[in-house]
């Protein structure tokens, strides 16, 4: 499915245990043209702190923003 990344940013992220942030941004493969990973604001944990999220580590995306 097809879906803008702009309308993906600010989706809650989870993990096993709580909501750990949300979706700021992205990093582009350049040269597989793909999402590689998720830049997330980990505001709800760590205020002002930014992590990488390697898509393989994504089980499900619901890509609903809060």
């Amino acid at each position: 499915m097809k879906r803008s990344a702009q309308k993906s940013f600010g989706s809650v992220v989870h993990a096993t245990d709580s909501d750990i942030g949300h979706v700021e941004d992205f990093i582009v493969d350049d040269k597989a043209w793909c999402v590689s990973h998720l830049v997330v604001d980990m505001r709800n944990w760590l205020p002002g702190r930014r992590v990488l999220v390697s898509l393989q580590w994504i089980q499900s995306f619901s890509g609903v923003p809060t």
